[in-house]
């Protein structure tokens, strides 16, 4: 399961943090602006476009994820 904090690689190839308000079928993400400290303001996205990325917190790595689609 996916929750604020996850981060995911958007349609465009972007990199977005996953923030409250997400849904079963649409993520909330804030896109990670390179060379910026902030990020952009939140933003609805399919969550079926999305690929969830692995977390260097968690150690995770590509094969220990599931598929994106919980």
């Amino acid at each position: 399961m996916t929750g604020p904090g996850t981060r995911w690689e958007l349609p465009g190839g972007h990199q977005a943090l996953e923030i409250d308000g997400s849904t079963r079928d649409t993520l909330r993400v804030c896109v990670i602006r390179p060379n910026w400290p902030f990020p952009q303001a939140p933003q609805l996205v399919s969550r079926a476009l999305c690929k969830r990325m692995p977390s260097r917190y968690l150690r995770e790595t590509i094969e220990d994820m599931e598929e994106a689609r919980w």
